[in-house]
């Protein structure tokens, strides 16, 4: 992919995401996830990618380069044969990540914003039918609310079914390397 073809889909992604008029689809629950890319700077992410990890997902750090992780061996040729691919990133790379597996006819299956910006917890944010549920869940595992949201992803609990926007705060204390916000998600093929 040329750079400037690169630069024009980031750009139509993210306004099409700032939007919030994206394609939900929803995700056959329980199915296989294949690649799990996350920014190994934080620890929130690096739990999230190891609870994946324990169910036989390959793991594919950041790096601080995504674009180079798409087309580099060996995690080009695993994410050319993925299917479904989750993660947590910050925005930016989340924004790379999504124009990357649209690229390979992905779509967004899940999607979740857990902000820590001027609170002493965390609030996360994600469409899900069954929220009280699943707030209860996430809220009772405090700290360790990635490994949490990395379990729900596998179930596939968290695939959108179209529901309304649902949101929970955490008040646990969140690691001290998190960067203000992060995003989880996850990618499947049609």
């Amino acid at each position: 992919m040329q750079r400037r073809a690169f630069v024009k889909g980031s750009i139509a992604v993210a306004g099409v995401w700032a939007l919030g008029t994206a394609p939900w689809h929803a995700a056959p629950r329980g199915a296989r996830i294949h690649a799990v890319i996350y920014d190994e700077r934080y620890a929130d992410a690096r739990r999230f990618a190891a609870v994946l990890g324990e169910e036989g997902t390959a793991l594919l750090p950041a790096r601080s380069n995504l674009v180079r992780l798409w087309y580099e061996a060996p995690s080009r040729m695993i994410l050319a044969n993925a299917t479904r691919i989750a993660g947590l990133t910050t925005q930016s790379d989340a924004v790379v990540a999504r124009a990357m597996a649209a690229a390979r006819g992905l779509r967004v299956l899940y999607e979740g914003t857990h902000d820590g910006r001027g609170i002493a917890g965390l609030t996360h944010q994600f469409e899900r039918a069954n929220g009280p549920e699943l707030a209860r869940r996430i809220n009772n595992s405090g700290a360790a609310w990635a490994g949490a949201v990395a379990s729900e992803v596998h179930a596939g609990a968290l695939a959108s079914d179209g529901a309304a926007f649902m949101a929970c705060t955490v008040g646990a204390n969140r690691s001290p390397d998190f960067p203000g916000t992060l995003l989880s998600w996850l990618f499947g093929a049609a």
